[in-house]
């Protein structure tokens, strides 16, 4: 995975319901972007892919190094603007 820091998404982008989400197709290895809010999209790898539970573990490198999170199907985008759509909820 290229290290390219976070991503600014226009703010107009926003967050939608976790009914309306469009999984992209997970791929282990596959290059994604994931956003933990504030309209800013992150780089992200899959590590795993647990289909029982349907959640990912992702791996994020940026500015504070490499990040482990493990993350639903439903909360991650194969666009910046895709993961602020699907961003993930607590």
């Amino acid at each position: 995975m290229k290290v390219i820091g976070e991503i600014k998404v226009d703010k107009k982008i926003k967050p939608i319901n976790f009914k309306e989400r469009v999984i992209p197709e997970l791929v282990i290895g596959g290059d994604y972007f994931v956003s933990f809010g504030c309209n800013v999209a992150e780089p992200c790898k899959i590590i795993e892919i647990d289909f029982n539970s349907k959640r990912l573990t992702i791996e994020t490198i940026n500015k504070r190094g490499k990040r482990t999170n493990i993350i639903n199907f439903d909360e991650i985008g194969a666009t910046p603007e895709q993961s602020i759509t699907n961003e993930v909820t607590l």
